[in-house]
């Protein structure tokens, strides 16, 4: 299923688009092309060996300008808190756990 199939991007983009038929097909198309790429990304990260990935994923962090990296973090920490309210079993159970370990204090990422 893709994300702009869900009923929370239908009704977030029915406001922001007004009813506008071709406002709310553009919006669409932008998030279905940030959700392609998103999804070629955790694809290299779920299917490279840590040792590997994880140097090269820090480095290109790194060289983001530093409010960038600010923000690529906060994403970050905002989607483990959507994580963490996840399903469970024995394949996610620990980063499941993890995400709610991690996002249980609240934390402020300035925009600067």
């Amino acid at each position: 299923m893709k994300y702009t199939d869900t009923q929370a991007f239908q009704e977030q983009v029915e406001k922001e688009s007004n009813g506008n038929v071709k406002e709310y097909l553009k919006i669409k198309e932008k998030v279905d092309a940030k959700e392609s790429k998103l999804t070629d990304a955790l694809e290299v990260l779920q299917n490279t060996h840590s040792s590997e990935v994880t140097p090269l994923l820090a480095h290109v962090l790194r060289m983001q300008h530093r409010t960038h990296q600010q923000c690529i973090i906060h994403n970050l920490y905002e989607m483990l808190k959507i994580y963490a309210q996840n399903d469970t079993d024995l394949r996610n159970e620990c980063a499941v756990a993890w995400a709610k370990y991690a996002t249980e204090e609240e934390h402020y990422f300035p925009f600067i």
